[in-house]
């Protein structure tokens, strides 16, 4: 919970200290307060190793070695103020400060394999140093008033946000057949949100409420880039146009809306609609864009919930509107990675998604158990899609084949997911038993070149646990999981991705002789469909805990977690271009030793 930015490779050193304080003053505890501050200092070192296998160069192969350290540093508050004024009135403020500092320094090397023999060829090296400080800051004020005799309420709500983000990056490279090259590039990235809303909900009989809405919205959003590079010639720092360049663009407007609230014992219905009157403008130092729309998003929300076993269904639909963000815009070129320039589009509008979903949850009468079924689906229409092509080694690529990454609206995105679940108690061994499964299919438009195409994307998630329930001093977890994963271009079959996983393991807890504890984890993971078995892994964990103090409010735990030190990260993907597999370090065999003191714990005698 104190960990600000966490990373999921590498080895990381994390400093952390926060606190809270919460009271209440005034008469009848009118005016409470609560704050909330961390500081978090984490130090990440990571060597990732990735191959890209390309579609359109046969068996061609790139291969990458890149070393990064990370120190970031974050401060964070929050703050909660709740003012009861009277019976009717109620004021409520949110504000919250985030400041960050992030210093990253990556080596990086780039290898050709060739695809007869196999060999390994240096094709370049870059050095990258990157330092960047940001801030976020929000204040939200809500006002309630309920008018007591007509049972109606009024609330105001009104917010504001700022966020600015400034990164100075140096970086190196020389490609081993050509020239070296040394760029500096400054930016800066500003947000800022205003957004005021009004609710009144007024009673229509026993049963029914009328909620109507309105309001008005505005973000204001700028990126500015500039790029300097090494004239050979004139050994001068250079502005580079086509790297350079400020992107504006800000959208917003009125918006209204009106739902039917329907509450009659074991059933609540929600209909309504919301109208945006909106308009979104962007432009960069030659191109200005505009689009107006009026849009009607509506919505539904159904709680049902029957029989003597209270038996639930939830039903959900709704509709979205979603702007591109600033760097999706942004047209003067990223080229920090010697593999992937990104230029955005000053063209791009925005993206319109309808979701929809069912929820069933079914308890058992006799045995305790229940029985839950999900589904969800998602379409967006204009959706903000890749399309992608070769750089050619312009830009200070490194390559020939370096990718050029941009972005277009298209059709043709959808998705759905399905989960069944069922778990019920096992009296015969004192445990609970909880079986499920989980499927998703997602069908994701891209571009290579002009061409259109689609990653078809399967993920299939099956588990099995038992939970034991069997006293105080002794439990223990077995479970097991089975997951199948497939991603493939429709386009280019050849660079897809598809293979199996298992997992399986337990853990005990045994507290013996009063205040001992003991806790052993094993578990074990394999992979099948990756051609190779360096994945597999069994991580063994291992714990002693003493609890001390009066009303056993200490505990100081020793423990040991991988002790076999076998734990490992790997990631694979595709897209419209290659296919690419990622492993790196991870934290391996460690001693840990930790103290907990637990507050306010009532003694058994109290």
């Amino acid at each position: 919970d104190m960990m600000v930015g966490g990373y999921s490779a590498g080895e990381t050193k994390s400093h952390a200290i926060g606190g809270n304080f919460s009271d209440v003053w005034g008469k009848k505890d009118a005016l409470s307060f609560s704050g909330h501050y961390l500081f978090n200092k984490a130090e990440n070192d990571t060597e990732y190793e990735i191959r890209d296998d390309y579609f359109n160069e046969g068996a061609h192969a790139n291969l990458q070695n890149q070393k990064v350290l990370t120190d970031n540093t974050n401060h964070r508050f929050n703050t909660k103020i709740d003012w009861k004024i009277n019976a009717d009135n109620h004021i409520m403020i949110r504000p919250s400060v985030l400041y960050q500092q992030k210093n990253e320094t990556s080596a990086l090397k780039i290898f050709e394999e060739d695809p007869t023999s196999l060999d390994l060829f240096d094709l370049m090296s870059q050095k990258q140093q990157t330092n960047q400080e940001a801030v976020n800051t929000s204040n939200e004020i809500m006002y309630i008033h309920r008018f007591r005799h007509v049972g109606s309420s009024l609330s105001m709500n009104m917010k504001l946000s700022y966020e600015n983000t400034e990164e100075s990056v140096n970086l190196s490279h020389k490609v081993t057949k050509g020239d070296s090259s040394v760029q500096t590039t400054w930016s800066e990235n500003n947000s800022m949100n205003i957004a005021s809303v009004g609710s009144y909900i007024h009673p229509l009989g026993r049963y029914f409420r009328l909620k109507t809405d309105i309001g008005w919205s505005v973000t204001y959003r700028d990126i500015k880039r500039k790029t300097e590079r090494l004239e050979h010639l004139s050994q001068m720092m250079v502005l580079d146009s086509v790297l350079s360049g400020k992107t504006s663009s800000d959208y917003g407007g009125f918006l209204s809306g009106i739902s039917m609230l329907y509450g009659r014992r074991n059933t609540q219905v929600v209909v309504g609609a919301e109208y945006h009157s909106y308009r979104f403008y962007s432009k960069n130092d030659i191109t200005e864009n505009q689009h107006s729309s009026n849009a009607i998003l509506p919505y539904i929300h159904l709680r049902h919930q029957w029989g003597s076993n209270n038996c639930q269904l939830h039903f959900q639909y709704k509709t979205e509107q979603t702007f591109p963000s600033t760097q999706q815009l942004q047209d003067a070129i990223n080229n920090t990675s010697p593999t992937l320039s990104i230029r955005g589009n000053i063209g791009l509008k925005p993206s319109y998604s309808h979701t929809a979903s069912l929820r069933l949850l079914v308890p058992t009468k006799d045995d305790g158990g229940i029985f839950v079924f999900f589904v969800n689906a998602e379409t967006i229409k204009d959706y903000i899609a890749n399309t992608r092509s070769i750089a050619g080694g312009a830009l200070g690529a490194a390559e020939s084949r370096s990718q050029m990454l941009s972005y277009t609206n298209t059709n043709g995105y959808y998705s759905t997911s399905s989960l069944v679940a069922y778990g019920f108690p096992f009296n015969p061994i004192r445990s609970n038993i909880n079986i499920s499964s989980l499927i998703r299919y997602s069908h994701i438009p891209g571009y290579w070149e002009s061409a259109k195409s689609y990653n078809k994307q399967i993920n299939w998630n099956s588990s099995f646990t038992i939970g034991s329930n069997i006293s105080k001093q002794l439990d223990f977890v077995l479970d097991c999981n089975l997951q199948y994963l497939k991603d493939k271009n429709e386009s280019h079959p050849l660079i897809g991705v598809s293979y199996w996983s298992l997992s399986y393991g337990g853990q005990v807890n045994w507290l013996f002789y009063k205040s001992l504890k003991v806790v052993l984890e094993c578990g074990r993971t394999e992979y099948y469909g990756l051609g190779t078995d360096k994945m597999d892994a069994v991580i063994f964990n291992m714990a002693l805990a003493y609890k001390f103090l009066k009303g056993q409010r200490g505990e100081l735990r020793i423990s040991c977690d991988d002790i076999l030190d076998q734990n490992n990260y790997f990631a694979q993907q595709t897209n419209e271009l290659f296919r690419r597999k990622t492993t790196a370090n991870v934290l391996g065999r460690h001693a840990l030793l930790t103290f907990t003191y637990k507050f306010n714990v009532n003694d058994n005698k109290n």
